[in-house]
Formats: structure tokens, C-alpha cells, sequence
């Protein structure tokens, strides 16, 4: 009696560690990705991909996994030669940038249901480290050489049902926020 109790506790210890720290998922999901990215531009782009450096605020444990999605998606467009900011903030000099903060990130989860409604806003800018995410802040481009600054909003909205682990689940949610940004992007850097 006491060894299938210690079994069943054994059996049951291993299956929380598996659903706690490997990555795996399968689950059906529902996922709905929607954001507003508005820009400004000026004069003509260059050829060659654009050196950018990448800024994570991190908040949670999302924040990795997204940005190994985003250095993965950038660097798979040819267009975007991207590195990770190597100082905890920006300095003057860290130009262009693109700034993600996930301000949201509502998640909950089980093994076997996870829901997330987040909020990740992001910035890119080939010319200023001051991106601040004020509503309607007025945008001044410099004259005479090429200049781009948008800001956009990601709403992500998923439910999953199935075998999930946690982690299989954030990197899940951060390839689905990564695609829809580096696509937007994309769409708005002729």
C-alpha cells in the first residue's frame, strides 16, 4: 500500500517537473493576433539590410522566448541584420531599434487548457532611441537622409486545449507575437 502511494506520488512529481520545465505542445489552439502599426518615412531606404538592434524589456518569463522568435523571424527576411542590445538600456548611439514590451501579459495555464490575453506594443526607429509609446506624440523625421519611425500595438488572444506544457506554451504565444510583428515591419519598410 504504502509503495503504489509513493509510486503514484513519484509518477505524479515527474509529470509536474515534465509540464513545468519541457517544451513541448499538443494542443489545438484558437488564436487571434491583431495590431496597429502606424509609421512615418522619409527619403530612400538602403539596399542592404538594416543593422538593428533589438530591445526586450523584460518583465516575465514571455520576454526570452520572444526575443529568440524575433532575432529567428527578423533575421529569416534578408532584410534585417539584427543584435541583441548588449546594455540594459539604449544609449544615444543605438540606433536603429526596435523596442518590445510585453505591458500585458495575461496568461493562465494548465496541462491540459492555457488562455492568454496579452498586450505587446513595439517601436522601431532608424534614427533616435526615443521611443516611448505615447499616444499621439507628435513624430519629427530628420531632413535629408533616410528616416523611419512606427509604433504599433499587438493584441494576441489565444485558448488552447490538449497536452501543453508551460514552456511549449510562452514559446508558442512568442512565434505567433514575433510573425505578426516582423510582418508588419516588413509591410511598412519599403
Amino acid at each position: 500500500m504504502i509503495r503504489r502511494a509513493l509510486l503514484a506520488l513519484l509518477i505524479f512529481i515527474v509529470a509536474a517537473v515534465a509540464f513545468l520545465v519541457l517544451d513541448f505542445r499538443a494542443a489545438k489552439s484558437t488564436t487571434n493576433a491583431e495590431s496597429v502599426f502606424t509609421s512615418a518615412k522619409n527619403g530612400t531606404a538602403p539596399g542592404a539590410a538594416v543593422p538593428v538592434y533589438l530591445w526586450i524589456e523584460e518583465k516575465d518569463s514571455l520576454s526570452t522566448g520572444l526575443r529568440d522568435e524575433l532575432l529567428s523571424a527578423l533575421r529569416a527576411t534578408g532584410r534585417f541584420d539584427v543584435q541583441i542590445l548588449p546594455t540594459a538600456k539604449p544609449a544615444s548611439g543605438d540606433a536603429p531599434l526596435l523596442r518590445v514590451w510585453v505591458e500585458r501579459p495575461g496568461l493562465s495555464w494548465t496541462p491540459f487548457y492555457a488562455q492568454a490575453d496579452m498586450l505587446v506594443r513595439y517601436g522601431f526607429s532608424t534614427y533616435t532611441t526615443e521611443i516611448d509609446f505615447e499616444e499621439d506624440a507628435p513624430v519629427q523625421l530628420p531632413a535629408g537622409e533616410y528616416a523611419f519611425y512606427g509604433e504599433g500595438r499587438l493584441t494576441l488572444k489565444d485558448r488552447s486545449f490538449g497536452l501543453i506544457s508551460l514552456r511549449g506554451y510562452w514559446q508558442y504565444l512568442a512565434a505567433q507575437a514575433a510573425e505578426k510583428i516582423t510582418a508588419d515591419l516588413q509591410r511598412e519598410m519599403p
